[in-house]
């Protein structure tokens, strides 16, 4: 008989697909773990966090972008930069895509959502280059529309999108070198007619500098230099488009979503979202872009963006410190869908491995991943996971210096946020330094709480 009964442990009717078709060998179980990419929509493994992260969180969300879901009032934003907060991998991207979806709709918003890094190298970005890659994207969700939509396509003039056509074809005709990357577009254009010429224009931009060819800097160049007729050019575009969408009734508003710039390092998120905050905000649109929960933290925020925090899932009352089953819950329902209930040797053991998640979705993924990897046969014990919580500590041990310990181990001594002693931005952005309650409690991370760095900075009373 199987150690755990995950039916009366989440309270769940019997069978349940998703936990019976969970994998059941370790090295699978491994394999599917994804620690990269978020969940599709139709993903039977999503577990509904937003209870264990604090009831209030989808109301605020929503009301963020205009709708009250008790009252069903919609009001659509037309100008506003939103700012996404969370930590690294704890499930910004699902549930911002879930969220987003139920305000899309005619009697809402037309949404276009992506992830940047899939366009652009996370690494190497520039912030004109990121509204370069979303143009395209809002043009390709309007071709798609109209490709399956012959009878009823959404109308929008020539004359509306002219200037941005018109600025990218000058640029491609004073840079000699561009005209050989566009040379087999006029064939386009005639098939597929103007719009679809503008979509596969900027499609060739966006590759250019994502590849970091030679057409890279130029592309780069001429963006820089000429921004601001740009960024007035895509205005007048994305104002036309809005007022198509009205128009049709397709949507009372349009929101753009930009996943991925969370993933951002240290200096470059620093360098996008602080330093080059009104070049970025210019463009006149309802925006919602992911962000770093250290840009919050580093209290470098700037006031052109408003933000909403999605919080961490908590495991303890803070200040009962005892632990919160709800959240317990969740997280060993998030596990169960990923690692057939079977392999594990008992609840304790599965408990063990949230506890030293810290309530990180992602960590908690790796811990699970590593316990695999450590596993003495066919099960999940004990020794696997306590190998695991030492594989995952020593990743922080790798960087970790002295006065890290030293600040995290003043932290942990007094947990409520009374302010910024020192910047702590770099230990929240890898994750050494987790936030919870929107930033009001701070903790380390506990695996790192195992290492000698650690505990020396802090002797036994």
């Amino acid at each position: 008989m199987p150690a755990i009964d995950p039916y009366q442990l989440l309270n769940l009717p019997t069978p349940d697909a998703g936990l019976e078709q969970a994998p059941l060998k370790i090295l699978e179980i491994s394999r599917q773990i994804d620690l990269q990419n978020s969940l599709a929509q139709d993903d039977i493994r999503f577990v509904n966090t937003l209870k264990a992260r604090g009831n209030s969180f989808r109301r605020k969300f929503l009301r963020s972008l205009g709708y009250d879901e008790q009252t069903g009032d919609f009001s659509p934003l037309e100008n506003q930069h939103l700012l996404f907060v969370g930590h690294v991998g704890c499930g910004k991207s699902t549930e911002l895509t879930r969220l987003t979806r139920e305000l899309e709709g005619p009697e809402r918003y037309w949404v276009v959502r992506a992830d940047i890094t899939e366009l652009l190298d996370p690494n190497d970005l520039k912030y004109y280059e990121v509204w370069l890659a979303f143009a395209k994207q809002v043009i390709d969700s309007i071709v798609a529309y109209n490709e399956a939509h012959p009878s009823a396509p959404l109308p929008l003039p020539e004359a509306q999108y002219g200037a941005l056509r018109d600025w990218l074809s000058r640029v491609v005709t004073e840079q000699t070198q561009l005209r050989e990357l566009t040379a087999q577009l006029d064939t386009s254009a005639q098939i597929g007619g103007a719009l679809p010429f503008l979509g596969a224009l900027l499609a060739k931009f966006t590759s250019s500098v994502k590849a970091g060819s030679t057409y890279r800097e130029i592309i780069r160049t001429e963006l820089n230099k000429g921004y601001s007729e740009f960024i007035a050019a895509l205005n007048t575009f994305l104002a036309a488009v809005r007022h198509a969408i009205q128009t049709a009734h397709l949507g009372r508003g349009l929101l753009l979503v930009i996943d991925g710039l969370d993933r951002l390092k240290h200096d470059d998120w620093r360098d996008f979202f602080v330093n080059n905050v009104s070049q970025l905000t210019s463009v006149q649109a309802h925006v919602v872009y992911t962000a770093p929960m250290a840009l919050k933290a580093s209290g470098d925020l700037p006031n052109q963006f408003r933000h909403i925090v999605l919080p961490m899932v908590k495991l303890k009352d803070f200040d009962q410190g005892t632990p919160i089953e709800a959240s317990y819950k969740a997280l060993r329902h998030l596990v169960l869908l990923r690692a057939n209930y079977r392999v594990f040797e008992s609840q304790t053991v599965l408990d063990r491995l949230i506890e030293y998640s810290g309530g990180h979705l992602r960590g908690l993924l790796q811990l699970l991943s590593n316990a695999c990897i450590e596993a003495d046969g066919a099960l999940i014990d004990e020794a696997a996971v306590e190998q695991a919580i030492k594989s995952l500590a020593s990743s922080y041990r790798d960087w970790l210096k002295p006065a890290h310990y030293a600040l995290l181990s003043q932290v942990d001594d007094n947990p409520t946020n009374e302010g910024l002693a020192e910047d702590m931005s770099a230990l929240i952005d890898r994750g050494a330094l987790l936030e919870y309650n929107e930033g009001s409690w701070r903790q380390s991370h506990p695996c790192i709480r195992t290492l000698p760095g650690y505990k020396h900075a802090k002797p036994e009373p």
